[in-house]
């Protein structure tokens, strides 16, 4: 046989170099893999390394030990960490940043981006029906304002704004409903988030908490 002819192993026939496809290519990867082992594997890793032989999603370990000691002393009692936080002082320990009449702003302790807020009542409610007309009045404002104080601090290019209502629609504590308000960047979606399926937040959550809440005030100062 020639040597420009080129035998594709994993179907067991012949093409000409210039015919082989992509699909073909990997094959042929698959079946140098099962042959000589971890020289292939690595080849394969580098050109997907977030697939394994069975082309399913390899299992991936982010170590975060600091958590242990909340997994040591947490115990369930069934409170709402939204009605918890309007207890204590405002500050860096709940991360509210302004309080109303009705409603609060509070970041977001697991931010989808910098400055990812949320906007609740002050009562132990669900249903976006179950609030009165006033409560729901001030939240607008308060996310209005939100928008202001944000875009003027990170000067993002857009923002989603929205509400998850009920654990079916993807709310993450669906007993105490809240509208989320998040900068977004052109790009701020990357290969990190895609591939990795993890978001890189690049300021600590005790600076952007400075900044905002910082920003309110002024903004209060000058309404």
């Amino acid at each position: 046989m020639s040597e420009r002819w080129v035998r594709c192993a994993s179907w067991g026939v012949v093409r000409p170099p210039g015919t082989l496809s992509a699909l073909n290519i990997e094959h042929m990867f698959y079946f140098v893999k099962d042959q000589i082992g971890s020289i292939s594997a690595t080849i394969m890793e580098a050109k997907n390394p977030y697939l394994n032989h069975s082309n399913q999603t390899v299992m991936k370990y982010l170590w975060s030990p600091w958590r242990m000691k909340y997994i040591e002393e947490h115990e369930e009692d069934g409170a709402c960490v939204f009605c918890e936080a309007q207890t204590q002082p405002d500050g860096e320990g709940n991360l509210i940043v302004h309080r109303g009449e009705r409603s609060y702003a509070i970041l977001n302790r697991y931010p989808y981006t910098t400055g990812h807020l949320l906007i609740l009542p002050f009562e132990h409610i669900s249903k976006l029906d179950e609030l009165d007309p006033e409560t729901r009045i001030e939240m607008v404002e308060m996310i209005n304002t939100s928008v202001q104080i944000l875009r003027e601090i990170y000067h993002p290019d857009g923002f989603n704004i929205g509400m998850n209502l009920g654990e079916a629609a993807g709310a993450g504590i669906p007993r105490h409903l809240h509208w989320h308000v998040v900068p977004r960047w052109f790009g701020d979606t990357n290969f990190i988030s895609s591939l990795g399926g993890t978001r890189v937040i690049p300021e600590a959550l005790q600076d952007t908490y400075r900044k905002i809440r910082s920003a309110w005030e002024e903004d209060k100062g000058r309404g």
